[in-house]
């Protein structure tokens, strides 16, 4: 009996620490996304630089929402702030992502195409930028988002043309500046 208690013990202290080295492991990787998407981005105050730093949680940077239990990031809302810069493709790696907030900016260059591979992904919201290039197809395939929100930039494609499997869209802006 003593060895089965000890045994269970042991299984259990395994257990955990796995899943606190997982959970660290993915707040690690989550934090070097936000940091690769900053080192892409440059304002004239430098305001990520400032309060991004690795002194605190990224949980707890402006802008950033996390899941309370896995410690992920879900939101990323940096809207009117005069960020220039590119949007880094890294946060296509954001697995639990579920709302993109960079209205209202100076970003220029693509919209990463796997922004609409994020499965949790609800709004996305890149309007009054300087946005170039075509919106990636796989926006239109995401059955979950609700929000898209692309004016205001230089985007072009015939978003008309796609095949709309966006099964809960309710606005979508496509106006060009």
């Amino acid at each position: 009996m003593e060895k089965h208690i000890f045994f269970m013990i042991l299984l259990f202290m395994v257990t955990y620490f796995s899943v606190s080295i997982s959970v660290a492991s993915s707040n690690e990787t989550n934090q070097e996304f936000l940091l690769a998407f900053q080192n892409l981005v440059t304002s004239p105050s430098l305001f990520l630089a400032k309060n991004w730093t690795r002194d605190i949680s990224f949980c707890s940077w402006f802008g950033v929402t996390c899941n309370l239990k896995k410690q992920r990031v879900v939101a990323l809302a940096l809207p009117n702030l005069q960020l220039e810069g590119t949007i880094s493709q890294s946060l296509t790696n954001l697995s639990f992502l579920k709302e993109l907030n960079l209205g209202n900016n100076n970003f220029h260059g693509g919209i990463p195409y796997g922004i609409g591979h994020l499965p949790c992904l609800r709004v996305l919201d890149v309007q009054n930028n300087q946005l170039q290039g075509t919106v990636p197809t796989s926006l239109f395939q995401h059955q979950r988002i609700r929000v898209i929100s692309l004016a205001c930039n230089k985007l072009s494609g015939s978003m008309l043309k796609e095949t709309w499997n966006a099964l809960e869209l309710r606005v979508f802006g496509s106006h060009k500046q």
